[in-house]
C-alpha cells in the first residue's frame, strides 16, 4: 500500500507558525532583564509573542514591545472585559510596529466571575465591534476566547461570529501520545479544548 505524499512545509513556514508567551510587565521577574529576553527570543528565531494588553503608565512596557517589533517580533495582546473601546482602539498606536492581533480574554471560565459566560459574550461582541468599526484597527484580527472546560463552549455558543481566528489551549498534563489518557476515549493526553472555527 502506498502512502499519501504531502508537500512538506518550509522551515520558514514552520518558524512563522509558532509563538511564545511573554510577560514584559512582570518587571520583578526574569522579564525585568529585557536584554536577556530580547536575546533569547532573537536567538530562538521567534517571530510572534503573546502578552497582556495592559493599560500602564510604565513606559518601558511599551518601549520593549516596540524594540521587539523592530526586530520582526510581533505581539498578540490579550484583552480583558473591563477595557474600554477607546483603550482597545488606541492600543496599536502605543506599540507601533509591534502589534499583531487582539485576543479575547484568557480562560475566562476560570475567572471567578459567577456570570462569566454573559460577561464574555458581551465583551467579545463589543471587542469585535470596536476593532472592526475603527479604520485604524479594522485590519487586525480578533482571536476568540480560550476556555478550559468542554462544557464551557455551549455556554458561549454563537460567539464565533465575533472573531476571525479560533483559539485552543491544549494541555498535555504530563502525558504524551504513548501514555494512558482519561475520559471516554484513551487520548494519551488531556482533553483538547477548542473554539468553533468559521
Amino acid at each position: 500500500m502506498k502512502g499519501v505524499c504531502e508537500t512538506p512545509l518550509s522551515a520558514n513556514a514552520v518558524a512563522d507558525s509558532v509563538g511564545v508567551n511573554i510577560h514584559l510587565h512582570y518587571d520583578n521577574t526574569v522579564y525585568g532583564n529585557f536584554s536577556l529576553i530580547q536575546s533569547l527570543l532573537t536567538n530562538l528565531g521567534v517571530r510572534h509573542t503573546r502578552d497582556g494588553l495592559i493599560d500602564t503608565t510604565w513606559q518601558p512596557y511599551y518601549q520593549r514591545h516596540v524594540a521587539l517589533g523592530r526586530l520582526g517580533i510581533k505581539c498578540l495582546f490579550i484583552t480583558s472585559p473591563n477595557q474600554s473601546n477607546e483603550l482597545l482602539a488606541s492600543w496599536p498606536g502605543r506599540v507601533p510596529g509591534a502589534f499583531e492581533a487582539y485576543e479575547a480574554p484568557n480562560e475566562y471560565d476560570l475567572s471567578g466571575d459567577p456570570h462569566w459566560a454573559a460577561t464574555l459574550k458581551a465583551f467579545v461582541a463589543r471587542l469585535y465591534g470596536a476593532v472592526k468599526g475603527d479604520s485604524t484597527t479594522s485590519k487586525f484580527p480578533v482571536v476568540g476566547p480560550s476556555l478550559t472546560q468542554a462544557a464551557s463552549y455551549e455556554q458561549v455558543a454563537g460567539l464565533e461570529q465575533y472573531f476571525d481566528l479560533a483559539n485552543m489551549h491544549n494541555y498535555f498534563g504530563g502525558h504524551n501520545p504513548g501514555t494512558p489518557g482519561w475520559g471516554p476515549v484513551d487520548t494519551g493526553a488531556s482533553p483538547i479544548t477548542s473554539t468553533t472555527t468559521r
